[in-house]
């Protein structure tokens, strides 16, 4: 038999506060064809990384609308996990593929993780490719096979890809994070499903500022001095090296500056530990860069502390999977910046493409600018009132230009009145053309080089509001 994992016990009741009672009563509702199905989830480790993450919470909420739900942990030694850490870069396109003793070994391994699975379930959901080859091996043992996979399958390297496919092409189902990450040849139905946070866990519930400043300083943070954190395992994926080189850039500017690189070391994660002692010899002794995972006590509770306190949270990710730490950092209310790898961009900065493509120190050095921007960003309070002014005088101006020519249509047959509503209007599209000609034309357009900019310039748009409202206003202010 696998190895079982013990979870703990949760109830969809206690997120009524959040998604409200009606998702609860659907979900039931839906569940109640399902009651009694034996259900089993296969991974290749039980702590470290966000499959483990999101299972602890997954399997006790299928218990808790009526499956008989387990999840168990597959069998492997340094050799096999050596070899699936290769598979796993290379199919988020490493340019390394697995020799041939290397796939035997994986094929070994999931031979005899086949033997020991155990019959009778209704669906095997198996978990990423550590597990892959169980459905070919010994499809009778469950009814329902389902393969999930939590890697960026967008660019593979081709022949691992090649070699990888006939084991994952013929499930039945399969889910996806996004629509991108699914390869060619997939027989079965495809069902794209984006992974989630749990806001009840530890890592997530609300802590108040003063906690998370008392948890923070235990591992020498001085909590009056601004600090950006990374959240994340230590591979090469994550770049944590990159996020040394870009504090290092904003440190320069900013003395105060620290840096938490807080992240966890997983068992299925042999280079784990070598890409951890690479950025400690990066770090270089820096007192200001705190280098953690969970060997240091960091738990997560701590890493909420961390998450909760920070003045910026980044993640610099290459290629990313999950992206879970985005939406822990929008949940805590965090400022974020994260790289265009990062499949759920809900952070309020976004990494732009065009900037992977730049040798990697301008790309450091424009990741640099962003945390910059972030740390400061209780400063720029003014320009977001500035720009819910304007945005209040353009709903402003419309509503008036509105409501004239409502009153014009009204009262066309009637002078003494038609004569104030076109007064209002002629005053509306005044004031439209000195918003849009003034404020966007030559404010923005050339004290602020919006003309440049490739995301934010609204010159075009400008101009034809600008020749819209100056032609209404002509005919508007001919005689009746």
């Amino acid at each position: 038999m696998l190895q079982p994992v013990s979870v703990g016990s949760k109830t969809l009741a206690d997120y009524t506060h959040i998604c409200g009672r009606e998702l609860i009563a659907e979900i039931r509702e839906l569940a109640k064809p399902l009651r009694g199905r034996r259900v089993v989830h296969i991974s290749a480790t039980a702590f470290g990384g966000g499959v483990s993450e999101i299972l602890y919470t997954l399997v006790p909420l299928m218990r808790d609308v009526g499956l008989d739900c387990e999840w168990q942990v597959i069998y492997g030694r340094e050799e096999f996990f050596n070899a699936t850490k290769l598979m796993h870069n290379a199919l988020q396109g490493a340019p390394q593929d697995l020799d041939e003793e290397q796939w035997e070994t994986w094929r070994r391994y999931n031979e005899m993780n086949a033997r020991e699975l155990s019959s009778g379930w209704d669906v095997c959901l198996i978990h990423d490719p550590q597990p892959a080859a169980l459905y070919g091996l010994v499809p009778q043992k469950a009814k329902g096979w389902v393969w999930r996979c939590h890697i960026d399958l967008s660019t593979p390297n081709p022949q691992t890809i090649a070699r990888m496919l006939p084991y994952i092409a013929d499930y039945p189902e399969s889910l996806f994070h996004m629509r991108d990450f699914v390869p060619d040849g997939m027989n079965g139905r495809v069902n794209v499903v984006p992974p989630a946070i749990d806001p009840l866990t530890p890592k997530n519930m609300a802590l108040s500022p003063e906690d998370a400043a008392f948890v923070c300083e235990q591992f020498g943070i001085d909590v009056d001095r601004p600090l950006m954190c990374q959240v994340s395992r230590f591979d090469p994926w994550k770049d944590p090296l990159g996020v040394i080189d870009a504090y290092r850039l904003v440190k320069a500017s900013l003395p105060e500056l620290q840096l938490a690189l807080v992240g966890s070391m997983a068992s299925d994660d042999p280079e784990g530990w070598d890409f951890f002692n690479a950025t400690i010899a990066h770090a270089d002794g820096d007192p200001d860069i705190h280098i953690l995972n969970n060997f240091n006590n960091v738990g997560a509770i701590e890493v909420n502390a961390f998450q909760s306190h920070s003045d910026v949270l980044i993640q610099k990710s290459t290629r990313e999977g999950f992206g879970l730490t985005v939406s822990e950092g929008i949940w805590k209310a965090r400022p974020f910046i994260g790289g265009d790898a990062d499949p759920f961009l809900y952070m309020p900065f976004i990494w732009k493409p065009e900037y992977a493509s730049l040798p990697s120190g301008h790309a450091t050095n424009v990741f640099a600018a962003l945390v910059a921007v972030g740390l400061v960003w209780p400063r720029l309070r003014a320009i977001m009132l500035v720009y819910a002014l304007i945005i209040a005088a353009e709903l402003a101006i419309g509503a008036l230009a509105g409501l004239s020519a409502v009153r014009m249509v009204r009262h066309w047959s009637h002078a003494e009145l038609f004569r104030p509503a076109k007064a209002v209007a002629v005053i509306a599209l005044t004031l439209g053309i000195l918003l849009w000609l003034g404020g966007f034309e030559v404010i923005a357009g050339e004290f602020f080089m919006m003309w440049q900019s490739r995301t934010w310039n609204a010159q075009e748009s400008a101009f034809r509001f600008v020749v819209v409202f100056a032609l209404a206003l002509i005919f508007v202010a001919q005689d009746e």
